[in-house]
C-alpha cells in the first residue's frame, strides 16, 4: 500500500484487492472495537453491519449473555435469505462465543446454514439461551 497525500486527505493506494479489504477492515475494526456494548448492539437491531464483518468480532469480545445473546440470536432467525449467509456465520461466531459454545460446531453449523434442520437447531439454541439467561438471574 502506498500512502498519496492530497490537498485535503490522504488517500491509500492499493495494489490488490486484499490490500484495501485488510486497510479499510482494520479501520471499521478499530471503530467498533472502541464502542461499548450497547451501542454495538443498537447498530445491529438497526441491521448497521459493516462490510467487512468486524462488528461481529466486537461484540464477540464484548457481548454479555444477558444483553447480546437474544439480539444476536435474533439475527440468526431473521436474516435468513441466501444472500445473507456470511451474516449468520459471522453473527453465529460471536453469540457461541459469548455463549462459551465454540466447541459446539455441530449445533453452529446447522444454526447458521440451510441444512434442512435449522429450525430445530434454532430452537435448541434459543434452550440454550434461555437456560443460561435464568441461571444468570438465579446467581
Amino acid at each position: 500500500m502506498k500512502e498519496e497525500k492530497n490537498d485535503q486527505t490522504e488517500k491509500p493506494q492499493f495494489s490488490n484487492w486484499q490490500e484495501a479489504w485488510e486497510y479499510y477492515a482494520g479501520r471499521a475494526n478499530k471503530t467498533f472495537n472502541q464502542l461499548p456494548e450497547s451501542e454495538l448492539l443498537e447498530l445491529i437491531k438497526q441491521r448497521k453491519f459493516d462490510l467487512y464483518y468486524t462488528i461481529w468480532d466486537a461484540i464477540g469480545n464484548k457481548g454479555t449473555i444477558q444483553n447480546s445473546s437474544l439480539v444476536l440470536y435474533n439475527v440468526l432467525v431473521n436474516e435468513n435469505k441466501k444472500h445473507d449467509d456470511l451474516i449468520r456465520y459471522h453473527c453465529a461466531g460471536a453469540l457461541f462465543k459469548i455463549l462459551g459454545l465454540e466447541n459446539e460446531e455441530e449445533l453452529r453449523k446447522h444454526c447458521q446454514w440451510d441444512l434442512g434442520d435449522r429450525d430445530e437447531s434454532l430452537k435448541k439454541l434459543l434452550k440454550i439461551i434461555n437456560s443460561l439467561l435464568k441461571d444468570q438471574k438465579q446467581v
